[in-house]
């Protein structure tokens, strides 16, 4: 199988798939360059949101778990928990950020539980306020975006 790297490259979809731990860590360290190229031009680090879809959506919340400064928020639509196996190595500065999680509830990408997941674990993390929400479809796009996400 062709890997797949948009931003990492993803071995399989089960929840015990390993993971391109290198990509990953090489696409949050991208991304944390970016954070800091808008703080290095004058935006505050608190008024920057991060957000994804799908594997975007993963990204981004290894961007918040792992960033050093403060965000001002964190969104992942049809995301998921990346990282899993080394959560230990995460930062302080987001712990009180928000978290909105949204997930399909018949996505076949992205299965709905491994959403949960990543949900779930921000909670136990002590991320607070995280909130989740579902809507009943696969997938998303601009025009049949669920209310609650408007």
């Amino acid at each position: 199988m062709a890997p797949m790297t948009a931003w990492f490259d993803i071995p399989g979809r089960a929840m015990n798939s390993s993971e391109d731990c290198e990509g990953i860590m090489t696409a949050t360290k991208d991304a944390h360059k970016m954070l800091d190229a808008e703080i290095a031009a004058g935006i505050p680090s608190n008024k920057i949101i991060v957000g994804g879809f799908s594997m975007g959506g993963a990204l981004a919340v290894n961007v918040g778990l792992r960033y050093e400064q403060k965000l001002g928020g964190v969104c992942a639509l049809s995301g998921w928990l990346l990282g899993r196996t080394d959560l230990c190595e995460t930062f302080k500065a987001n712990l009180d950020t928000p978290y909105l999680f949204g997930h399909g509830t018949d996505d076949q990408i992205v299965p709905y539980a491994m959403g949960q997941l990543a949900h779930k674990s921000n909670l136990c993390f002590g991320r607070c306020p995280s909130s989740a929400r579902t809507w009943p479809s696969s997938r998303t796009t601009a025009w049949d975006t669920p209310p609650a996400l408007r």
